[in-house]
């Protein structure tokens, strides 16, 4: 678990800054390479749990997904930066 995202921040709104797939797959002269590729995103929400495999909580990047309500995990190698939402 990265040192800087410390467990007080469990239950404050959080920004977060995320690698995530973007959808298909990668082609190269016409096959299927398997590899998708990916985008990165900035969601808020939450923050439920920080574990030493990841975070989740209640994340979203837009007001189409408040109606979504579950948590999500992210896998540390997934997470490019978190800090707690300014108020």
């Amino acid at each position: 678990m990265p040192a800087e995202i410390p467990r007080a921040w469990v239950g404050l709104t959080v920004v977060v800054a995320l690698l995530e797939p973007s959808g298909g797959t990668l082609r190269r002269g016409g096959y299927d390479t398997g590899l998708r590729p990916v985008q990165t995103s900035i969601k808020i929400g939450v923050l439920e749990g920080v574990t030493d495999l990841g975070i989740y909580g209640d994340f979203r990047d837009s007001e189409r997904e408040a109606e979504r309500a579950a948590s999500v995990f992210y896998p540390w190698s997934a997470v490019l930066g978190i800090t707690p939402a300014a108020d």
